[in-house]
């Protein structure tokens, strides 16, 4: 397994993810930071009954990326299960066929959470709004959790 960076753990996390463009060996994932996502095994009490897989859709130095990672994975310690995936998008095309409506964009299996209705797809940096309806550049930890939670529901 190659190391790509540090990401910041507590001791009793452990953060894994294997990259868009190579699928992980043999259930192992890599280890990861700023450049891609953790799968993550906390001590979370949750425990989703269906496996997650996410995307994280960036564009190259996209400046929100870091911090939406950081939320991500907070949000991410209930589910050991995870499948985390980082993929830069290129160009409009790519991003229409990916789902990304701005950087960054989650697609948790496959579907963007946080997707207004009739929101265009593309390239542009996305912002988020938190509970006050300002401006933010990712969700909250709770969005996420609440995305992550609809998702694993079972239905």
């Amino acid at each position: 397994m190659r190391v790509l960076a540090a990401l910041p753990a507590t001791a009793a996390e452990t953060a894994r993810v294997a990259p868009e463009s190579e699928p992980a060996e043999g259930g192992e994932a890599r280890l990861l930071g700023s450049p891609g996502l953790p799968r993550l095994r906390g001590h979370h009490q949750r425990r989703p009954p269906a496996r997650l897989e996410l995307v994280l859709l960036t564009v190259p130095a996209c400046p929100n990326t870091a911090v939406f990672e950081e939320r991500l994975a907070a949000a991410l310690a209930g589910y050991p299960d995870a499948l985390v995936r980082r993929r830069e998008v290129a160009d409009d095309q790519e991003a229409t066929r990916a789902g990304m409506r701005g950087s960054p964009t989650l697609l948790v299996n496959g579907i963007d959470p946080f997707a207004a209705p009739g929101q265009a797809p593309g390239l542009s940096c996305r912002i988020f709004r938190d509970a006050a309806g300002r401006p933010a550049p990712a969700p909250t930890v709770e969005a996420l959790r609440r995305a992550l939670d609809q998702a694993g529901a079972p239905g």
